[in-house]
């Protein structure tokens, strides 16, 4: 079975949420007019992006990680 890649505003909004675009824009150092381009013609994309985007969703993933080890060592976890 076969399923189709997510979107490039899917993975943006889960990594960053609703202000995805200035977040991805501030993390590759370009412009939100740049990410907009990519979303509404994905050939202007960088040949590259695919592999960055999943590398910044491992640093978030990490990110994200450490502060729920934070939070429960905190006690604040299921608070």
């Amino acid at each position: 079975m076969e399923t189709d890649s997510p979107t490039l505003e899917e993975l943006g909004h889960v990594l960053w949420g609703a202000h995805w675009r200035e977040a991805l824009a501030k993390a590759l150092e370009v412009s939100a007019q740049d990410v907009d381009d990519w979303v509404s013609d994905p050939s202007t994309r960088p040949a590259d992006l695919q592999s960055t985007i999943e590398n910044l969703g491992v640093v978030r993933l990490e990110e994200i990680g450490l502060m729920l080890v934070q939070m429960k060592e905190a006690g604040l976890a299921g608070a």
